[in-house]
């Protein structure tokens, strides 16, 4: 029998603790962590670390300079359009707890007509160069205002070859059980 290997499901603590600083008890938490950026940012390096060392006589060290500009706007995307949403009896909590973006919204499910689950094309072509790879958002839409939230690294479920626990799919099952009305395009998360 061929052992099978142990399989990484990256949470984000620091949402568990913004929940209950904020007093709540949340049933199910949806992670997006932003240590998926940072996978797939060292996923990148090794794959162009030859590229790198074979280049780097030529641009030296004046074009450094460079790289430490893309770094940071690279992690700027990526915290802007990271949210984890968190589920209790009567609200949706959704949760940005990277800096310089921190920011915690509150919804009641009364107050919610329907949601939706997609991913915008626009987010994921324009911004792979910084290392988005995905543009999955949720959209709610209340009586009196629309919320649109990215989480681009929760992902939809694709065989456990997804990083965190729980996804869209399981996000969108749990929303149907509390009765919201929802729209999953999940042909377009694919």
């Amino acid at each position: 029998m061929i052992p099978e290997a142990p399989i990484v499901k990256l949470t984000d603590k620091r949402v568990d603790k913004i929940i209950k600083k904020l007093g709540y008890n949340a049933i199910e938490i949806f992670y997006s962590p932003i240590l998926v950026a940072l996978y797939y940012f060292m996923l990148l390096l090794l794959i162009a670390a030859p590229m790198i060392f074979f280049i780097w006589d030529f641009f030296e060290y004046k074009y450094f300079w460079y790289l430490c500009v893309f770094i940071v706007i690279s992690y700027l995307l990526n915290a802007f359009l990271n949210n984890s949403i968190a589920l209790t009896d009567k609200e949706i909590i959704i949760v940005n707890p990277d800096f310089p973006f921190k920011k915690q919204t509150i919804i009641d499910i009364i107050d919610i007509d329907n949601i939706i689950l997609d991913k915008s094309k626009r987010i994921s072509w324009s911004c792979w160069v910084f290392g988005v790879f995905g543009g999955n958002y949720i959209e709610i839409s209340t009586k009196s205002k629309k919320y649109l939230f990215f989480c681009i690294y929760l992902d939809v479920e694709c065989y456990d070859e997804h990083l965190t626990e729980k996804t869209l799919d399981d996000l969108h099952f749990s929303l149907k059980k509390m009765n919201i009305p929802i729209i999953f395009n999940e042909k377009n998360l694919v």
